[in-house]
């Protein structure tokens, strides 16, 4: 007689159930949970298929645990094609091409965050005694389920608040950087005036030769050039100033920018025994670029010294410029476009460069770069309407090509050309508290003609301007600094228009043009920031005359 205890199946389903549900106890996130109970239930019930589904309340974003690909893309397509609020989710295996032979679904969820259901299928139906133990299962599992989904909430929480938090520190960083670029530039334009000033002046003279004048011009461009980028480094704190626009020869930009830049490119040369040669290949009858010539110049020039700091072991840069014919969607005829290509032999750059190489202040120049060079050529590139690619890897060829659209000079129109006219001769009372300043406005003003007279700071400005009018020689337009300390340049133009509101003023500044846009046209008739371009004088002043 057989005496040995019979296996009861509810027992059994019940004792395995524990063991699953003390497998997953000690899960640390849902892959884990899913990755621990899965397999023991297949194990268990022999099951062909057996995954998780949640659904998010609110995206109906699924995330399927178990399965393969080819099935989470299926089931995927059924899940987000279901309507709101179903609980639990219906899923449709069959819409799915799953068709299993039996199949129980068993419903979960984690509160407010998802709903769901476990799924397992086999070829044979499924015991009582099994669905009890899984319902039993499912009771006992289902808590740490929750804590698990409320734990990676907090976690994805936590890490957008990080997120928020680092763009905050970059926004604060930016400003503080702003605000002493803004200063920084303020002191540095008055200081670089002279430089632009006196070497346009000297441009017309004659007598020099073909090459002091070459040198000459690009003396007079650089300091042009620094104070763009002077003005692009205030843009930091007080946004950007709408450039002076001009049609731009390439070949003409290619060639300064590889002047400019050869002196850096032959010390490096030099000082690492390895030679570095930079090559120009411009086609001819290019179009040109309608844009700031500074900012253009400075966008190549960043270019090729950051080619330049590739090449620490010798090798070559090479500048294309090519002409391509491209129709656009919609368009009645192709257009031309600028394609500037710089290239260089340099090491290359490794995946996370490459990915981050244009964020503002990311250098790998450490305490040597500002990580704002490529960032710039960016900014530049899209102000311009261009597009920029770039393509590079480890020890491979960098390359960065640039895309402009391009303009014939027999499409520009007079009204999109730079002026820069003397027009005829006046009297002009120029005020500053920096007689360094206003000895440079007497020479640019007196080359041109004009009868000048000068006053030092605000007050005395005023009091020159009204005893001159009261002894009958009235002056005809007055150029006047913003920033000065007793009567500053809003003072000066609100008392000048309170004797004689038809005198045109002139208002200089070394901060931004664009902090005196609010006194346009009630107080001044023009804003111009220092150091100040001739031309736009010349062409300010024959304005205030006609």
């Amino acid at each position: 007689m057989n005496l040995a205890p019979r296996s009861d199946p509810h027992l059994e389903s019940f004792r395995r159930a524990g063991d699953v549900m003390q497998s997953v106890a000690s899960a640390r996130s849902r892959m884990e949970f899913s990755e621990r109970l899965l397999p023991r239930l297949q194990q268990w019930l022999g099951t062909e298929q057996a995954f998780l589904v949640l659904l998010d309340r609110q995206s109906r974003r699924p995330t399927i645990f178990g399965g393969d690909r080819d099935l989470h893309l299926r089931l995927g397509r059924v899940l987000r094609s279901q309507p709101r609020g179903l609980q639990p989710p219906a899923i449709d295996l069959e819409a799915a091409d799953l068709k299993p032979a039996e199949t129980l679904t068993l419903p979960l969820s984690t509160g407010a965050l998802h709903e769901g259901a476990l799924v397992l299928s086999r070829k044979v139906s499924f015991e009582d005694s099994e669905k009890e133990a899984l319902a039993f299962l499912m009771e006992g599992i289902l808590p740490h389920l929750k804590v698990l989904s409320l734990h990676e909430q907090l976690d994805h929480t936590n890490q957008q608040l990080r997120v928020a938090q680092d763009s905050l520190g970059q926004h604060e960083r930016t400003r503080v950087l702003g605000q002493m670029a803004a200063g920084v530039a303020h002191d540095v334009r008055n200081a670089l005036a002279p430089v632009t000033a006196f070497s346009s002046i000297l441009l017309n003279e004659d007598g020099m030769t073909d090459r002091t004048r070459r040198y000459l011009e690009l003396i007079h461009e650089s300091g042009k050039d620094v104070a763009q980028i002077l003005g692009r480094m205030r843009d930091f704190h007080t946004g950007h100033e709408k450039p002076f626009l001009q049609p731009v020869a390439i070949a003409s930009l290619v060639e300064e920018v590889s002047e400019l830049t050869r002196p850096q490119w032959e010390r490096v040369s030099l000082l690492g025994g390895s030679a570095i040669s930079l090559i120009t290949d411009v086609a001819d009858g290019l179009p040109m670029i309608f844009g700031d010539p500074a900012a253009l110049r400075e966008m190549l020039t960043n270019l090729v010294l950051n080619s330049i700091d590739a090449l620490a072991g010798g090798g070559r840069i090479v500048i294309r410029a090519r002409s391509v014919e491209t129709t656009p969607v919609g368009a009645p005829r192709p257009l031309e476009q600028i394609t500037l290509e710089v290239e260089d032999s340099g090491t290359g750059m490794d995946a996370e460069t490459f990915r981050r190489c244009m964020d503002p202040f990311y250098t790998t120049k450490g305490s040597s770069g500002s990580g704002l060079g490529l960032s710039q050529v960016s900014r530049i590139v899209h102000d311009h309407a261009g597009r920029l690619e770039m393509s590079s890897s480890p020890g491979a060829v960098s390359r960065f090509t640039l895309s402009f659209p391009g303009v014939r000079p027999d499409a520009l129109t007079a009204d999109s050309l730079p002026r820069g006219r003397k027009g005829r001769t006046a009297r002009i009372l120029c005020i500053d508290d920096d007689a360094g300043q206003l000895h440079l406005m007497v020479q640019l003003l007196e080359h041109d003609g004009h009868d000048v007279a000068v006053a030092v700071g605000g007050r005395a400005g005023v009091e020159a301007f009204v005893g001159a009018r009261r002894e009958g020689a009235a002056f005809d337009v007055v150029v006047t600094d913003l920033g000065m300390p007793d009567i500053d340049g809003r003072g000066v133009a609100a008392a000048i228009n309170t004797t004689d509101s038809n005198t045109p003023i002139i208002m200089l500044t070394g901060w931004s043009s664009d902090i005196g846009s609010e006194l346009l046209p009630d107080v001044a008739l023009r804003v111009l920031a220092k150091p100040v371009q001739p031309t736009l004088l010349r062409q300010a002043i024959a304005d205030a005359l006609s």
